[in-house]
């Protein structure tokens, strides 16, 4: 992020209403005669009345399901009326897709696809009731250490053939004993994987699933050539470590990416501001982070955390989804070069703001001269 000495001469809004105090008179008759309010971003106020915890396992339950369980998501909160309702969703919705993750892991393919279809298609208490009927098979899975667990799962996922993938399932939920669930897994293991060492065994456990599973399709690739080495199969194990190490570092665990500077506490609080609007809108804002000159938007959010309150964030950034919506040309031009805008420019821009929007633009250029 840009400090205020290394900002450039074009910062985000610079001079954006400088022409505001000297016009503001003349210009009071027409100043709301272009506003189109049905831009303007509809906002779900009931977030308002939810605490940063229940805001927190929002972004991780966005983060645990894919495009269309998002857009189921949006669908029921849109529908919510009360943030005590609103926080007991999230919670719930939390800890049913917690254990349908770790569920659908645990069952052969054959399985699976009949399974997520019931989930996808059932509420909050239809859902629990379908992880209840398996429950016994995460118990049973529970009971051994979390490297045999994976193993389990990279078995299922890699076995072709659905007869012994289903033999497995069966003979581990009779099973009376963690170590007869142990053996029945690790019996199957190829021995290249078995006499790995305990340094390249922790490493292992330490990637996700598609990276394991990935070596363990190496391993039986090999197998059928010949001899599979273990200080290949190490070496390899190094391999894909050193390169998540590098994806976890350069990939925020949110959907904003590199475009977003703020990091941490600051990260979170700016996704909290954007909870209230539509996903639609929330995705006009991402396209124009996108669109916009890095710097430009880096001086914008040197000052957005510190200089305004969490009321003026969430209205600052309700005004900046109105104009890109309405006039994006003009908004990216606004943004990256505003110094190129004519006066005219200026007149249709006041014309198509409110007052309040007027003052909040206004205050953002005076910090980002400061």
């Amino acid at each position: 992020m840009l400090n205020k000495s290394a900002r450039k001469i074009n910062p985000f809004f610079l001079h954006y209403f400088l022409f505001y105090a000297t016009f503001t008179a003349c210009f009071a008759f027409f100043s709301c005669n272009g506003v189109r309010s049905e831009l303007i971003p509809k906002r779900n106020t009931v977030w308002t009345g939810v605490s940063e915890k229940g805001k927190g396992n929002y972004l991780k339950l966005l983060q645990m399901n894919d495009k269309t369980g998002q857009e189921k998501i949006y669908k029921a909160i849109s529908n919510i009326k009360t943030a005590d309702a609103l926080e007991s969703f999230i919670k719930k919705n939390i800890e049913n897709q917690t254990n349908y993750n770790k569920l659908l892991k645990l069952l052969p393919q054959s399985e699976r696809r009949s399974f997520q279809k019931d989930f996808d298609q059932a509420d909050l208490d239809t859902q629990a009731k379908l992880i209840n009927q398996n429950e016994k098979l995460l118990q049973q899975i529970q009971l051994i250490s979390i490297e045999c667990q994976q193993h389990y799962i990279d078995l299922l996922q890699i076995e072709s053939n659905e007869k012994i993938a289903t033999k497995l399932k069966k003979d581990i939920l009779n099973a009376t004993k963690p170590e007869e669930i142990n053996q029945l897994i690790t019996s199957i293991l190829p021995n290249p994987l078995q006499q790995l060492n305990d340094d390249a065994k922790a490493s292992l456990s330490q990637l996700p699933d598609h990276d394991r599973q990935e070596i363990l399709k190496s391993i039986h690739c090999n197998s059928q050539k010949g001899r599979v080495a273990s200080d290949d199969l190490g070496a390899l194990i190094k391999q894909k470590e050193q390169a998540q190490a590098k994806k976890d570092k350069a990939v925020p665990a949110d959907d904003w990416g590199s475009k977003l500077s703020l990091e941490g506490k600051q990260r979170k609080q700016f996704l909290f501001s954007i909870m209230e609007f539509s996903a639609s809108d929330q995705n006009s804002l991402k396209d124009l982070f996108d669109k916009v000159d890095p710097d430009s938007i880096s001086n914008f959010l040197s000052v957005y955390y510190s200089g305004f309150n969490t009321k003026e964030r969430i209205e600052l950034l309700s005004t900046i989804i109105y104009l890109y919506k309405g006039w994006p040309n003009l908004t990216i031009k606004l943004c990256n070069t505003p110094s190129s805008l004519s006066w005219l420019d200026k007149l249709g821009l006041f014309q198509k703001t409110q007052k309040h929007q007027l003052k909040l633009l206004t205050k953002l250029d005076e910090l980002l001269q400061e």
